[in-house]
């Protein structure tokens, strides 16, 4: 079993391909089930697309153990998507890995494709920041208070584009190539994914008030709707029903 053969680079370092920034609006009556109801349907769907793959399926009593660590929020600091304050310190110390995340990349079997987890040992394809957060402490005194809270999806991996105008050489240097290189073998199999990943919790993000803001960003294959490849957006659900067959992209 083996990857496609590739030309992509995992990160390139100072570079952003894209920085999607969701924003959600809390209170001091609403936080905890905006962060509850988002953290959920966040984690569920980046397993589903295969995005973001945790080590252990750690995140399948997530909700309830997230609620219950309310009670016990280090340092007054509240934020989205927090494995602090779902693991102990000690667990998270004895384990490093356990908040890894993988991507389902397609490797190569038996004549056939298949998708398995990947974890890149220093470089993400793919990652999200989940800062900033609200620290509670500015609202002692108060009791009534509106802020925000902040996620953001970022890569700095050319693994989405149809085509990619840069690779690595045999010492990990990036180069740039003389011509552009096809990746669509690639993008095809990732790009769907990220698509329908953004498309849902964008729609998430909207239903709890909140917005999309697209930072820095290739400008060629960007958009706030997701990521072009030949000219349209193509998601997931494109090539699980049929409309786009990967056969004839190869």
């Amino acid at each position: 079993m083996k990857l496609f053969q590739k030309h992509w680079v995992e990160s390139q370092k100072d570079s952003n391909s894209f920085l999607f920034e969701f924003s959600i609006p809390v209170s001091n009556l609403d936080w905890k089930d905006k962060v509850l109801t988002f953290d959920f349907e966040f984690l569920i769907k980046a397993e589903k697309y295969g995005l973001f793959y945790f080590m252990d399926n750690i995140f399948f009593d997530y909700k309830e153990k997230r609620r219950k660590g309310f009670s016990k929020i280090i340092d007054n600091y509240i934020e989205l998507i927090s494995l602090r304050n779902y693991f102990s310190h000690d667990i998270l110390s004895k384990n490093k890995f356990i908040a890894e995340s993988y991507i389902n990349l397609p490797f190569e079997f038996n004549d056939s494709m298949i998708c398995k987890p990947v974890r890149f040992t220093n470089r993400e394809i793919i990652g999200f920041e989940n800062f900033p957060g609200i620290d509670l402490n500015k609202f002692e005194d108060i009791g009534i208070w509106n802020d925000l809270l902040f996620i953001s999806i970022n890569s700095s991996s050319n693994i989405w584009w149809e085509e990619i105008t840069y690779s690595q050489n045999e010492k990990g240097r990036i180069c740039y190539l003389d011509k552009p290189i096809n990746n669509r073998k690639w993008a095809y199999r990732v790009t769907p994914r990220l698509n329908s990943f953004i498309r849902d919790v964008k729609k998430l993000v909207e239903e709890l008030g909140g917005s999309l803001l697209l930072e820095e960003h290739n400008k060629k294959y960007v958009t706030r709707e997701g990521i072009v490849l030949d000219g349209n957006i193509v998601f997931q659900e494109d090539l699980d029903e049929g409309r786009i067959n990967l056969h004839e992209i190869d």
